[in-house]
């Protein structure tokens, strides 16, 4: 195995589902590493140390963002996620740390999704579908090795209960009534009045801000590291592509375009190509 000469001062995990603040204790090496692992969430792992750690979950090796005291890695788990358990290790210095973890499933609601015949141009294989898929995929491949935000995410529409809404829905999907899909909604959609404003959920830059097709009228935001917020199915895009936005700037309108059943916003949370649950996002409090 190769040796890494670096120092290993500390590390801390943390289930960004819950509501907490974490600071770094000088001589403290391990502060909490959850044993069981929920799907379609992620975790923040950070490491006090001088030179840049390797972490790896299972044979993927993860990318670590820089931080101010140290590094970072994010593990983020998808909804279908077949694995019961994983191994988690970190390399630094001359030092090996393994952790094993158990998943367990995401406890989702089914939903049945009826598509109207107005929007059947969206669903299957088409060169327009592909076309956007692909510039939406290489956009969510950006990397930064820094962090543009430095606080919990916002939600996108103001004065809403969040408890009113749900992340991971598994959702039958019919078109002229006949079942065509089962699959995991990635995402939060927010039922809303046309034109409601939507607005940025944290600090990042604008990559996309314009239709793509079966996701309708849509804005992207790297918030740096592999760390990304979608917004669709939007009536009007009130933001530019390559624009920097703070937390709360209005970037467009609630809309019914691309593959939607009515006016409302989709809004997901990705994290390395994973969709995770955004709420998670919303309560926690971390000195970056």
């Amino acid at each position: 195995m190769k040796i890494y000469k670096k120092i290993f001062f500390a590390i801390f995990i943390f289930f960004l589902e819950l509501s907490s603040s974490f600071l770094l204790k000088a001589g403290e090496e391990i502060v909490h590493i959850p044993s069981m692992v929920r799907k379609g969430e992620a975790y923040l792992i950070a490491i006090n140390s001088i030179e840049k750690p390797e972490a790896y979950l299972g044979t993927k090796k993860l990318t670590p963002v820089k931080m101010k005291s140290g590094y970072a890695f994010f593990i983020a788990v998808d909804l279908d996620d077949s694995r019961k358990k994983e191994i988690f290790r970190i390399l630094s210095g001359e030092t090996e740390k393994i952790y094993p973890l158990v998943f367990y499933d995401f406890k989702s609601r089914i939903r049945e999704l009826y598509i109207p015949v107005t929007k059947n141009k969206f669903v299957g294989k088409s060169k327009e579908k592909e076309a956007s898929n692909q510039e939406v995929s290489e956009k969510r491949k950006i990397f930064s090795e820094s962090l543009y935000f430095k606080e919990s995410f916002a939600l996108p529409i103001k004065n809403i209960d969040p408890k009113e809404y749900f992340f991971g829905d598994k959702r039958n999907l019919y078109q002229n009534n006949k079942k065509i899909a089962v699959y995991f909604h990635r995402g939060v959609d927010f039922a809303m009045p046309k034109g409601t404003p939507v607005y940025a959920s944290n600090d990042g830059k604008i990559l996309l801000a314009g239709n793509q097709f079966h996701r309708g009228n849509m804005v992207l935001i790297h918030h740096g590291g592999e760390i990304f917020t979608e917004y669709l199915h939007l009536e009007k895009v009130l933001a530019k592509e390559g624009q920097w936005v703070k937390k709360g700037d209005l970037i467009g309108k609630v809309g019914n375009t691309g593959v939607s059943t009515g006016h409302h916003l989709h809004w997901s949370f990705i994290i390395g190509g994973i969709w995770v649950n955004p709420f998670s996002w919303t309560n926690i409090k971390v000195m970056f």
